[in-house]
């Protein structure tokens, strides 16, 4: 789909990559069952309990429901002591890659008011609690009054040399990042998916930076990838920002339905298939 992309990689310089005079420091972070070391999971409980504004992820698989029940928690707590401002949380993964893999992912997507994102998820849990008369899964609407505003999608490009596009004329982009940005003053990037995995099981490794100016441009250069926009200025509200990011995947679902190029990577996260039997 883009055949110049190695190249424009190529010539990157190394200096891109080192920003003078800006604040550097990191940490190391593992996840070692052989010695019971979590702090992977310990740095996204971390980031969790310090934003104030904003959290972006991205990540090849978005499973770990303890950490959905922890941000809640965690806004929660902020509100009881009198800070109302709303969180915005950006959240791209990909279409999980097999069926087994949609429970663990529902049950993340539906503590974050994203359960309609899986249709057959949804539905079976909407008949239940009318059922048993129980409470539904939370709507992106009851969650934003709690204060916390969910994006969830997916990256898509298309072929640019038709005015009208089949199908098959349309990809989605696997996304194999595992980045975290918390309200351009922290990030973590490495091996961890957000699964119990990566936080408990296998062997992983990230870095966590509060270097306020790499989180900043690391931003900036991921929301123009995915959006062609950066967004705020440092430690801008990002109201606007997550207002344009449910627009522009709209517009792109019904352009993708209508054969029509896609004007950003951004659609809704969206999967329609009966689940599969989890696995670890």
């Amino acid at each position: 789909m883009d055949p110049d992309f190695i190249a424009r990689r190529a010539k990157i310089p190394l200096s891109a990559f080192k920003l003078q005079n800006g604040p550097h420091n990191m940490q190391l972070m593992r996840t070692q069952p052989q010695h019971i070391e979590k702090t992977v999971k310990e740095c996204y409980a971390n980031l969790n309990r310090q934003a104030l504004r904003y959290i972006f992820i991205q990540n090849q698989y978005v499973q770990y429901a303890p950490w959905a029940d922890h941000l809640i928690e965690c806004v929660g707590r902020l509100r009881s002591a009198g800070y109302l401002k709303p969180m915005y949380v950006f959240i791209l993964t990909s279409t999980p890659e097999t069926d087994n893999m949609d429970l663990p992912t529902y049950d993340l997507a539906s503590k974050i008011g994203m359960s309609a994102t899986m249709k057959v998820e949804h539905e079976r849990a909407m008949k239940q609690a009318r059922e048993k008369k129980t409470k539904p899964p939370i709507s992106a609407e009851e969650l934003s009054e709690q204060g916390i505003n969910v994006f969830m999608g997916s990256l898509w490009t298309c072929a640019r040399d038709k005015d009208r596009l089949q199908a098959t004329d349309y990809e989605e982009i696997y996304i194999h990042t595992k980045v975290a940005i918390v309200d351009d003053a922290a990030f973590t990037i490495g091996s961890a998916n957000l699964n119990l995995r990566s936080m408990a099981l296998d062997s992983e490794l990230n870095v966590l930076s509060e270097a306020k100016e790499v989180a900043f441009q690391l931003r900036c250069d991921l929301f123009s990838q995915c959006s062609g926009m950066a967004g705020p200025a440092q430690f801008g509200d990002m109201q606007e920002t997550f207002r344009d990011w449910n627009t522009f995947a709209s517009k792109n679902a019904k352009n993708k339905e209508a054969g029509i190029p896609l004007t950003s990577q951004l659609l809704p996260f969206y999967v329609d298939r009966k689940p599969g039997i989890p696995v670890v």
